[in-house]
């Protein structure tokens, strides 16, 4: 007998919550489980994978190949992050092949589901009704409420805490973290002097961000019980582990102004046009993407080249002018408030360079140097301090987040931000501690080369694979369904800002905080829908 498509919703539901069911009761439950969990995973996985329909060229040779490198590539992240303390996986070679055909199974069912046969789309596409909008907005905000629960009032980092003392006149404005964010978070506080205030900030800005996309996503006719069921899901999922999401002060602005960006890829994709005003906001998106954050400036500059180049290209000058106005105003206001009002400390920026910093250090910590190497670094750097506080080609927070006895900076408590004479020397030398780093490159590649790829870590490394949610799986993911869907090569540019974001991360910084990569999470449910919307428009 044939099931109705609200019954295979159901039985799709409950499934999925299943999984999501067992992985965190995997948290509670001793190692001595796991192959159990596999097994039953897998098998789940199995009849999912024989059964799913699809049409022949969703199951192509293509599609396999990327399913195959997608499950190494997961593969690899548990064989180097190894959640498990009582796992040899050097001795046990068989388990991690079945952590292999896991993520095989699970990317080959994800590439051969039948999302059709479970959200229809609608019959009539049209302008989204106010009562999907506030549907949608009542789950969202279900689901944060949900979310916000555990972190109640909320969470601070030493970011937070140096930035809320400068607000409050405890300490000196300086730039060590982006004056544009923290003139932004001083005016949230000037409406409520209080924490809370910035939370509801965060958690509406969320929600209007996906409003946006999902009222383009109801106007083309996607179904709204695919754009809720993605958005709840894929919320749910990703908190396992990204506590990005509850440490709204460093990143969400900046995160929320790639989203923006990324919407204006997609509408122009469409429209192949822009209005003036609409071009006026996608240039405050862009300057207030680099404004709120200081690496912010390598998607802002390439995506405004982008979109400089598609409105030249379609003769449209005043909205080209239009962009321009917006990031002058913007870059130019935030100068002559900073400057004229604050007057912050300008001390130079240690955390800039400290990619080359932990490269050095990488260096003096594990290999045999040269009397000239030693005596050239020590000419710049704290070499026995680097040597004693270089744990690891994985963890490396304490180069920059251990607290020495400097004097320098037991005197001065503008100076705190710093954390200690490494990051100090860092910024007095940049010049050259980069060309320090340039001319040990060549002796010391492997060993930086090791420091790169630990630097990074939080890019490929998969540290639960009961529940997949870090960023190399979400990536994989996309990969998969991106293969599936057979984007044009234009279309491709929503992943533009994202990817932006993420080289920007890889290039200038080594403490491995999962909230600098809050876009791709961020984001995910919205490109799960794009290609969804993609596959259906294209079939």
């Amino acid at each position: 007998m044939k099931l109705s498509n609200s019954y295979r919703t159901n039985i799709f539901s409950f499934f999925c919550g299943i999984i999501i069911l067992g992985s965190i009761l995997m948290q509670i439950f001793h190692q001595a489980a796991l192959a159990a969990w596999l097994l039953f995973l897998l098998g789940g996985l199995f009849i999912v994978y024989m059964f799913s329909s699809g049409k022949p060229d969703r199951c192509s040779f293509a599609s396999r190949i990327v399913c195959v490198l997608a499950a190494l590539t997961m593969g690899v992240g548990v064989y180097f992050g190894n959640p498990f303390e009582d796992v040899d996986f050097h001795a046990d070679i068989p388990l991690l092949i079945a952590f292999a055909l896991y993520f095989y199974f699970l990317f080959s069912s994800l590439s051969r589901f039948p999302w059709q046969t479970f959200f229809p789309r609608q019959a009539r596409p049209g302008k989204a009704k106010p009562t999907q909008i506030i549907f949608l907005a009542a789950v969202l905000l279900f689901v944060l409420a949900i979310l916000y629960k555990p972190f109640f009032p909320y969470r601070q980092s030493p970011d937070t805490v140096n930035q809320w003392k400068q607000i409050h006149g405890l300490l000196q404005y300086n730039k060590i973290h982006a004056i544009g964010h923290t003139i932004f978070l001083k005016a949230i506080l000037s409406v409520w002097d209080n924490y809370t205030c910035v939370i509801i900030v965060h958690i509406l800005s969320i929600i209007l961000l996906y409003l946006l996309f999902a009222a383009y996503f109801l106007s083309k006719g996607m179904n709204i019980k695919t754009i809720a069921f993605i958005y709840g899901l894929s919320l749910l999922w990703t908190r396992q582990s990204t506590f990005a999401f509850f440490y709204p002060w460093k990143d969400l602005p900046a995160s929320v102004c790639i989203g923006l960006i990324t919407f204006f890829i997609v509408y122009f994709q469409d429209k192949k046009s822009l209005t003036a005003a609409e071009a006026f906001f996608l240039g405050l998106a862009l300057a207030w993407c680099a404004l709120f954050r200081l690496n912010g400036i390598i998607a802002a500059v390439i995506c405004g080249l982008v979109f400089s180049v598609l409105l030249w290209r379609r003769a449209l000058f005043r909205q080209l002018c239009a962009m321009a106005l917006a990031i002058v105003l913007s870059v130019a206001g935030v100068a002559a408030y900073s400057s004229l009002v604050l007057k912050p400390a300008d001390y130079e920026n240690g955390f800039s360079i400290q990619v080359f910093g932990s490269g050095i250090a990488a260096v003096a910590a594990n290999d045999h140097l040269l009397p000239k190497e030693e005596a050239d670094i020590s000419a710049y750097l704290p070499l026995e301090w680097m040597q004693a506080h270089y744990p690891s080609f994985l963890e490396k927070k304490e180069l920059i987040w251990e607290p020495d006895e400097s004097e320098q900076i037991m005197q001065d408590p503008e100076l705190s931000i710093f954390n200690n004479e490494f990051v100090m020397k860092l910024g007095e030398n940049k010049k050259e501690v980069i060309l320090l780093y340039l001319r040990l490159l060549p002796r010391h590649f492997p060993t930086m080369l090791k420091d790169i790829a630990g630097s990074v870590k939080m890019v490929w490394i998969l540290d639960d694979p009961f529940f997949p949610c870090c960023h190399s799986f979400l990536v994989m993911a996309l990969l998969v369904l991106l293969v599936r869907s057979r984007l044009h090569f234009r279309d491709m540019l929503i992943f533009l800002p994202c990817l932006c974001n993420t080289v920007s991360i890889m290039i200038s910084t080594i403490t491995n905080e999962i909230r600098y990569l809050l876009p791709t999470f961020l984001l995910f449910p919205i490109f799960l829908c794009f290609l969804l919307y993609k596959e259906e428009t294209l079939a």
